[in-house]
């Protein structure tokens, strides 16, 4: 039988040497070690805990930066990547051995992640159908904690021209006002507008106000003959299209009402 053996770093633990300590990612093969994993095969073969750890820079006395990143990930609910980009500044620190400075790293890190790929996505964005809004604005809008309200403006061909938060809070006739929105859209040049806004409970289905604000939206641009093309209702993993659900809306209206 062949009898493999594990060979570490040794570390003394007599008192002539001091307590026992951990071994630092210093002791490490450079093959193990993340930065230069990452230099030799490039970002896409390592593991999530290795790039993690490449952000962190250091572990603390009792860890390296290996086993942090870990432990941060263990924590997530369900293992889901996802909600690392959900969790607050103060909801980081808390982790041991983690703190502010590290913290902020790591949100500054996905907050830079997802502007490098919204601003990917708007510059290729065509407004063509529910689907294509929601894979825009899921990003952005489905980890939210407070309803945000986005105006997105297009050219005569339905593509991104741009887009502007008119509000945050709760949905209502006074703080969506068809005249910021359209003012915005004349600025913009826009042939036309879609709107979109986040149900923090992760449920997109439409209130009566959503409704009532889709109504009014719809009178407003057939007036200045700047078509509303939808109403989006974002959620953690679907989304609700007024256009399609609530057809109607658009069918039976009156301007002069």
């Amino acid at each position: 039988m062949t009898c493999r053996w594990q060979i570490t770093p040794e570390v003394s633990t007599s008192a002539e040497h001091g307590p026992e300590r951990h071994v630092s990612l210093r002791d490490y093969p450079d093959s193990l070690k993340p930065r230069e994993r990452l230099q030799a095969v490039g970002p896409e073969a390592l593991s999530n805990t290795e790039l993690l750890a490449i952000l962190l820079s250091t572990g603390t006395r009792e860890q390296t930066a290996l086993d942090l990143a870990q432990e941060i990930l263990r924590q997530l609910p369900m293992g889901d990547l996802s909600q690392l980009g959900h969790q607050s500044l103060q909801q980081l620190a808390r982790t041991r051995g983690l703190g502010l400075a590290k913290a902020a790293r790591i949100q500054a890190a996905l907050e830079l992640g997802k502007r490098v790929s919204l601003a990917d996505a708007q510059q290729h964005a065509v407004l063509s159908s529910p689907e294509s809004v929601f894979r825009l604005l899921q990003p952005q809008l489905s980890h939210l904690e407070q309803e945000h309200f986005l105006v997105l403006f297009a050219d005569s061909k339905n593509r991104w021209i741009g887009q502007k938060m008119i509000s945050k809070g709760l949905l209502n006739a006074t703080l969506v006002h068809p005249r910021d929105i359209f003012r915005e859209a004349l600025r913009y040049n826009a042939h036309a507008i879609l709107v979109a806004h986040n149900h923090p409970s992760g449920d997109p289905l439409p209130s009566p106000e959503d409704l009532e604000t889709t109504r009014r939206l719809i009178r407003c641009g057939t007036l200045m003959q700047i078509e509303l093309l939808d109403h989006v209702i974002v959620g953690r993993q679907r989304y609700t299209s007024l256009r399609e659900q609530e057809s109607w809306l658009w069918k039976h209206h009156d301007v002069l009402e």
